[in-house]
């Protein structure tokens, strides 16, 4: 008996706004599907977060149903339980109930088990921790029907554990039954195997990136092929090639251009079948013009770069978020001609003059300063000087 084990695909997902990003959640799990047919699993076991959202675009339910017919059409059936992530907020059916016709077995708090090709699986949806009791006790529920089943157990849930997530988990590893030969588990976006009882608990992961911490964990993506025909079960890593690349670096301001003409040579070196995400968390203040110059080496390179900056004072912490393709001086110069009372052909030369001063060694004040000085000047308008003064 294999079992593919899957979590955290979080399909819908539009990160950052790009649509690129939608359809890299989607690469991933198409990839979990290929390889798990190609392995020729038995059954399919999706411990939580399928989606990004309670309320999933039409767009991304239909592309899941794509993926569950390819596996439907093989015979293989899917289990599995609502994530954090797939549930409403008030009483609702979650997105998953859509599927049962492609051979979708949902455990939730109220239908917690299942037999499914000879296999006894066990499981319900994610529960927050103040209704730890109530975990506990459908967690006994389960225990004691799996304990009249000589069959193999598997115990899929989307909850985290308090000695891997110490400050947002759920429930403790010794509050699990020890009764289960695998527990595929959900919730934790980094991959874990740990012995437990007579069997083997495992976090896949997420299938994609979802946060920058997670990058350092970026070629570790993937889901388990379990075997469990043996005594124990068996652990197969199965890597996803899909991912999108993704590096953070740490600057300076007065770094930050010898960082970005580091970057731009080591993204043309590694020749990526996708353009990389850059983040990069400045320790100063940096010139706007210093990003339009990062901009411009980068952009055509990259999907997206972000600039974070850590602002901490006394007693507060914050970060500030820039992301090169919304950032324009320009825009702002254009707006201030046109309350001048000048058009949109003054304002495309106001542009051009900033484009070429910013490429020079001027401040992103003095570059501004100096091109609305030389429209002034060409058009005759005075600063303060509107088009009704000049009437």
């Amino acid at each position: 008996m294999l079992i593919a084990h899957v979590a955290d695909t979080h399909l819908g997902y539009m990160q950052y706004n790009l649509e690129e990003r939608f359809e890299d959640f989607n690469d991933a799990f198409r990839e979990v599907i290929d390889k798990a047919i190609d392995e020729h699993v038995d059954v399919l076991v999706h411990a939580g977060d399928a989606f990004h959202d309670p309320r999933p675009s039409i767009k991304a339910l239909k592309f899941f149903r794509e993926q569950l017919r390819r596996l439907h059409s093989r015979g293989i059936p899917v289990v599995a339980v609502p994530g954090s992530h797939d549930m409403l907020k008030r009483r609702g059916m979650p997105p998953l109930s859509l599927f049962d016709d492609l051979g979708l077995k949902l455990l939730t708090f109220a239908t917690p088990t299942a037999e499914v090709k000879g296999v006894f699986f066990g499981g319900f949806q994610y529960l927050p921790r103040h209704r730890h009791d109530s975990i506990i006790a459908k967690l006994r529920e389960i225990e004691l029907k799996a304990r009249e089943k000589g069959s193999k157990k598997v115990l899929v849930l989307h909850q985290a554990l308090e000695h891997l997530l110490p400050i947002a988990y759920e429930i403790s590893l010794a509050e699990l039954p020890k009764s289960f030969n695998y527990y595929a588990m959900g919730h934790i976006h980094n991959h874990h195997v740990i012995p437990y009882g007579k069997g083997v608990l495992s976090y896949p992961g997420s299938t994609e990136v979802l946060s920058v911490d997670e990058i350092k964990h970026i070629d570790d993506k993937g889901f388990n092929i379990v075997d469990l025909s043996g005594d124990e079960p068996t652990i197969h890593r199965i890597r996803i090639e899909s991912v999108r690349p993704q590096f953070r670096y740490k600057s300076s301001a007065e770094e930050l251009l010898a960082l970005a003409e580091k970057i731009r040579k080591e993204i043309v070196n590694a020749k990526a079948l996708k353009k990389p995400l850059i983040h990069v968390e400045v320790t100063s203040e940096v010139d706007r013009f210093t990003y339009e110059k990062v901009e411009r080496l980068l952009q055509p390179l990259c999907l997206k770069v972000r600039i974070a900056r850590k602002i901490e004072e006394e007693g507060y912490t914050a970060t500030t978020v820039t992301e090169l393709e919304s950032i324009s001086v320009e825009q702002a110069v254009a707006e201030y001609l046109k309350m001048k009372g000048l058009g949109d052909k003054e304002a495309s030369l106001a542009i051009e003059i900033l484009r070429t001063l910013s490429l020079g060694n001027l401040t992103e004040k003095e570059a501004v300063a100096k091109t609305i000085e030389e429209i002034e000047h060409i058009f005759g308008v005075k600063s303060g000087e509107s088009e009704e003064d000049r009437a």
